[in-house]
């Protein structure tokens, strides 16, 4: 506490003396990718403060990589007009990449409540590509699959509240990249200035603000400006209004008109609350506001207490879960009861729905909860807490109001919660306001039911009103025809006309405004239809209606994508654009589009040749064919030799055996390590075609090809091997181009297979040449080199899979590839292979995996040091070292992991599922974040964590239904919370529906596989639903599982990457992606390069294999930052009972390999458990 004391009184004098003293020297921007830390220690309250508390500074825009590395914000350029009651926006951001690599950046972006995005726009090339609004989820895997292109995409959705959230691919390295955000605003309030929000914005080279200022008596215009460079904004830009309580505007038969519902009404004296309950939101999205709250609350019931002498207080923490804090006299909640609450630091998700049923109880007649109104558990529309609150009435509860803390909030949310289904409607208090007011509103009665109508309007919103005190001001949007003044008629409570003089504009801003209007009274109808058939009409109404308007909302995203063609080839119509709002010179203009020419020019057919069959047509150029010196055994050390160039490492990578002849399964044999240093180079990656899967052979339960028949002797077994992939021209990486030559290995080695039917065994290699369109095909091949291979029909084949390939486009520049391959026969036994004598031996004992080479740390930074700590039993350093990072790094995603961990590892499993469902309050939209948070909080094997897990997972799905793994951990977490009808329903909804061309192989097959496990789970727990199990299977082409299983699925939540899992058994075996075979039985299925899984291998009637290894394998990051995600081990008796186990992981960087332990067999035999319990797990 001294030292705190003394470093306040030295940074007190600092500043004192800072005025006087003048430096010649230019302020010096912070380092590329530094940011300031937000101080989070409780806050000390100034004496007699004027507000509620003082605003945090949140940064209200930001542009930061996906793991959460930011980039520079460097200028930030607005242009404003405002037009009473209304104002529209225009912001032009400048933001550099520091980083030396291509990556995705996550935009976000605070606005003032109530404000709506009219324009979304990204600088390409020479000019502002524009967004359009498109339906979200057909957004979402338009951007995706424009993402795995290696396009210009970007997608902005509203996130939460007030709260915008955008993808932007690619940044390139250096790069500045130019994004352009418009947005409209209202102001209900007539003493309300307009703010640009720009306090807490890190070190800006420019920040410039014009603002076009209307003046309704005269209609002429003033402008203001605002011009800051080289510093740190300190406060918001603040222009003044000079607006009446009463007045309107008019285009067309379109009105904005703002009224004082209750202008002159006198109340009765307050009634003072006989108790009062006060609910603190101290979930993680708090974080940064979090002590200003406490100490803002505290300041108000100093206040009310002096005001209408002490009452009775309960103070309840409410997250994930309920803490109460306090219980006495509102006169007592001193300094040492806030000490409490500052104390229980912000973590966890947040679930209104728990807090308002831990309020249900007697005595309890005034609600007070502080919060932002952010809600990421539970039950969370208007009309599901509706309900709540109604159970709340029955206990005596008579109001609720809320305190708004913080400067990501949903005021909507709070103010339908206020005036919701209590006796009494309440009021919204801002931080902001006074004191004494904001008593005064909780103490003055409100006015509910107040009917609102507008004579001669066809429509108009709103129709009712609640909670209404004298001074405040309601918005009214309405459609009639004529000039004369409107009349706005209130009945009920009380009894009053206005007559609203309106002003007629020509701005399109009345337009937008009453549209936004209307779409926001479709939104509010479907929270309270049941009907299905009427839901999916009006929400279809509301998405045309949008879609028309230019309207972002929950249901729409705007999509950037590249070119007109682009548009086109998804099916988007930009023939009829939708004008545009802009802030030009004389105000608020329409911006008229038009599809550029030149980008229209740009299709598929002008890039590329095709043939009347459809098929590419790819030129083959010839070449001369050199004959090797010798075939006995030379080319195999040629190959070597060759692919190696003098100075640099070899890249061997899919080297794999392909068994011939009468092989079996054994005659598969491990990839030879080679050693490969891979690039770091950014990857990205498009949908693979062609990819032919392997087959599974009968009896035996492992995935081979099947071996033709040779009519003369073929060799034992051969081998293919990609080799080196060099890119001579081209903005390619060598890791973009080996990734997706690699997507034609299986072709490859079937070309290998037919060309050794004949018994001719060619052998040798070959170095092919690509050149590559800038939409990414192959235009022309040409061999450049060729050491044996006489085979006429191979190297033919070989042309026609390569020059089916697609790579990532680079537009306007072409690129040229050269890609190595060798083929080599052998015979004999495999090197790896037993020996039939060996293999007849039983092994004496298991053998205990060894984990696999780690020469590249999964973790670095901090998360790394906490490991390390956990690592060598330093429990209390570690979460010492978490904890701290945390405080200083609220929003940062590996800080909570790190937290989460080091918790867990002391056992504290409260703690940890706090931290782990802090990543669902923080990002409560993004489906990958809900899925990864869920895998952690599933881990810890707490009944408590698993019902938040399972409500995260059902949001997840519920949001990106068009990723296998949203139906696959619902269904999985479902069954572990012993319920296997709802996770049967889960798998059949994911196996009913369709996903994107070119993603997630074999997912159906995974998802399938499951399905049987589950319904024979359910047929074990409710034998009475066997027949119609077995008629639900049917229909969906399933089998009941009935044979013992051991199954090891791998997800991950990055996109455009590749992650691999590797099992190792105890007899030595080990299989990955480019050897899906464990020799004592299982198969690996599904590589998936191109990010989130599933990877699954399964091993049939797991006998003496025990112990298995786990490790997860980073191939390539591409531009995605971090990997995370998680291999699920289930275990299946094959007579219904299961047990499921989860391993998380993070791993940070390129060709990392994390190791995730043993798998022992259960030392008793598989019994009946609710939940099920996982397999013995050993580290």
């Amino acid at each position: 506490m001294r030292s705190r004391l003394a470093l306040c009184l030295a940074a007190w004098l600092v500043a004192s003396l800072l005025p006087s003293c003048r430096s010649e020297a230019p302020p010096v921007p912070p380092e590329p990718g530094e940011a300031s830390v937000p101080e989070l220690a409780p806050a000390s309250a100034p004496q007699d403060p004027p507000s509620l508390a003082v605003p945090s500074a949140v940064p209200p825009i930001s542009l930061t990589t996906s793991d959460g590395t930011g980039l520079s914000l460097a200028a930030v350029e607005a242009r404003a007009a405002l037009e009473e009651p209304l104002a529209l926006t225009e912001l032009e951001l400048s933001f550099d990449n520091p980083r030396d690599d291509t990556i995705e950046g996550r935009f976000e972006i605070l606005l003032p409540p109530g404000a709506r995005v009219t324009r979304f726009a990204m600088w390409i090339d020479d000019h502002w590509q524009e967004a359009e609004v498109v339906e979200k989820q057909r957004a979402r895997r338009t951007y995706e699959s424009h993402l795995h292109r290696r396009r210009d995409p970007a997608l902005l959705e509203r996130d939460t509240g007030n709260r915008f959230r955008a993808r932007v691919f690619p940044i390139a390295p250096r790069q500045r990249k130019r994004l352009l955000v418009t947005y409209q605003q209202a102001f209900e309030d007539p003493r309300e200035p307009y703010r640009l929000a720009v306090r807490g914005l890190p070190w800006l080279e420019r920040l410039e603000l014009r603002v076009q200022v209307v003046d309704p008596a005269t209609g002429r215009a003033r402008v203001e400006e605002r011009r800051r460079e080289q510093e740190a904004p300190t406060e918001d830009l603040v222009i003044p209004r000079h607006a009446s309580a009463t007045e309107g505007i008019r285009h067309g038969e379109r009105i904005v008109a703002r009224v004082e519902p209750l202008a002159g009404l006198e109340l009765d004296p307050a009634e003072p609350p006989s108790q009062l309950t006060v609910l603190v939101d101290t979930s993680a999205s708090q974080a940064l506001a979090f002590d200003d709250a406490v100490e803002g609350l505290g300041r108000l019931l100093a206040v009310l207490t002096r005001r209408v002498g002490p009452i009775p207080l309960r103070v309840l923490a409410f997250d994930q879960e309920v803490v109460p804090l306090y219980e006495g006299s509102s006169a007592g909640f001193d300094e040492a009861a806030r000490a409490r609450l500052h104390a229980r630091r912000p973590l966890g998700a947040s679930d209104l729905e728990r807090a308002l049923e831990a309020v249900a109880t007697e005595g309890t007649t005034r609600v007070l909860l502080v919060s932002d109104g952010l809600v990421s558990a539970g039950r969370e529309s208007s009309v599901e807490l509706d309900d709540r609150l109604a159970a709340l009435a029955r206990v005596g509860v008579r109001r609720l109001d809320a305190l708004v803390m913080g400067s990501v909030r949903d005021e909507a949310r709070l103010h339908a919660l206020v005036v919701g289904a209590l006796p009494h409607g309440g009021v919204v208090l801002d931080p902001a306001d006074d004191l004494e007011r904001a008593v005064d509103r909780l103490l003055a009665p409100t006015f509910d039911g107040v009917t609102l109508e507008v004579p001669g309007a066809s429509w108009w919103s709103p129709t009712r009103l609640d909670g209404l005190q004298p001074g405040d001001h309601v918005l009214v949007h309405a459609e009639r025809p004529g000039s004369e003044p409107a009349v706005v008629r209130l009945s009920g409570p009380v009894s009053t006309e206005q007559v609203l003089p309106l002003r007629t504009v020509g701005s399109p801003l009345v337009d937008r405004a009453w549209a936004a209007a209307r779409v926001e009274a479709h939104l509010a109808r479907l929270e309270e239809l049941h009907d299905l058939a009427q839901l999916a009409e009006l929400r279809q109404q509301a998405i045309d209606l949008s879609v028309e308007h230019r309207i972002l909302n929950d249901l729409t995203a705007m999509l950037v994508l590249e070119t007109e063609s682009d548009y086109a080839a998804f099916g988007l119509d930009r023939r009829a654009l939708r004008s545009i709002m802009v802030v030009g010179d004389a105000g608020v203009e329409l911006l008229r589009r038009a599809p550029s020419p030149s980008l229209a020019a740009d299709s598929p057919e002008s890039r590329s040749r095709w043939r009347r069959d459809g098929a590419r047509e790819v030129r083959v150029a010839p070449v001369r064919r050199v004959e090797p010196t010798s075939i006995g055994g030379s080319v195999d050390e040629a190959t070597e030799a060759e692919l190696t160039e003098v100075g640099r490492t070899t890249d061997l990578e899919d080297f794999r055996n392909i068994p011939v002849g009468a092989a079996v399964a054994r005659d598969f044999t491990a990839v030879e390590d080679s050693s490969a240093t891979v690039s770091s180079d950014s990857a990205q990656y498009s949908p693979l075609r062609g990819i032919s899967e392997p087959t599974v052979a009968p009896g035996l339960g492992v995935a081979m090809m099947e071996p033709p028949a040779f009519p003369s002797a073929p060799p034992r077994y051969a081998k293919v091997r990609l080799g080196r992939v060099r890119v001579d021209a081209g903005p390619l990486s060598s890791t973009e181009a080996r990734q997706h030559a690699r997507g034609a290995f299986t072709e490859l080695q079937q070309c290998y297979w037919e060309a050794l039917e004949d018994g001719s065994r060619p052998r040798g290699r070959v170095t092919v040449e690509l050149e590559l369109a800038p939409d990414g095909h192959v235009s022309q091949l040409r061999r450049d080199r060729q050491i044996g291979l006489r085979h006429d029909a191979l190297l033919r084949c070989l042309e026609r899979h390569l020059g089916a390939l697609r790579f990532p486009a680079s537009p306007g520049a072409s690129s040229r590839i050269r890609v190595s391959l060798a083929f080599l026969p052998r015979d004999g036994r495999p090197p790896s292979a037993r020996s039939p004598a060996r293999r007849a031996r039983k092994p004496a004992g298991p053998r205990t995996p060894e984990p696999l080479p780690d020469t590249i740390a999964a973790l670095t930074g901090t998360l790394g040091e906490v490991h390390d700590a956990i690592d060598r039993g330093e429990l209390d350093q570690a979460l010492e070292t978490a904890r701290a990072w945390r405080e200083a790094m609220p929003s940062d995603v590996l800080a909570l992991v790190a937290l989460g961990d080091a918790a867990r590892a002391r056992g504290d499993l409260p703690r940890a599922a706090r931290a782990y469902g802090s990543i669902l309050d923080l990002y409560p939209s993004r489906a990958d974040m809900r899925r990864f948070a869920a895998g952690t909080l599933e881990a810890l094997d707490d009944p408590r964590a698993l019902a938040l897990a399972v409500d995260a997972y059902r949001k997840a799905r519920d949001q990106r239904p068009d990723h296998p793994s949203s139906h696959r951990n619902l269904a999985l977490a479902l069954l572990r919370h012993d319920d296997p009808r709802a996770a049967f329903e889960a798998l059949a909804q994911g196996l009913e529906r369709s996903y994107p061309e070119g993603r997630f192989a074999q997912a159906r097959r995974i998802l399938a596989e499951d399905l049987g496990i589950v319904a024979a789970a359910w047929s074990r727990q409710r034998p009475t639903d066997a027949m119609e199990i077995r008629r639900r299977l049917t229909r969906l082409g399933v089998a009941m599982a009935d044979a013992p299983t051991l199954r090891f699925v791998l997800s991950w939540e990055t996109d455009a990457n590749d992650v691999d899992l590797h099992v190792q058994d105890a007899a030595g075996g080990h299989a990955f992606y480019a050897y899906p075979i464990l020799l004592s039985g299982g198969s690996l299925y599904a590589d998936v390069t191109n990010g989130y899984g599933p990877e699954c291998l399964t091993v049939p009637d797991p006998g003496d294999a025990y112990p298995y290894r786990l490790s997860v394998h980073y191939y390539s990051r591409g531009s995605m930052g971090y990997g995370m995600g998680k291999v699920q081990v289930l275990l299946h008796d094959g007579e219904g009972r299961v047990r499921i186990e989860d391993r998380p992981f993070v791993v940070m960087q390129d060709q990392a390999q994390v190791d995730l332990g043993l798998v022992w067999p259960s030392s008793t035999a598989v019994a009946d458990a609710a939940p099920p319990r996982p397999p013995v797990i050993a580290r």
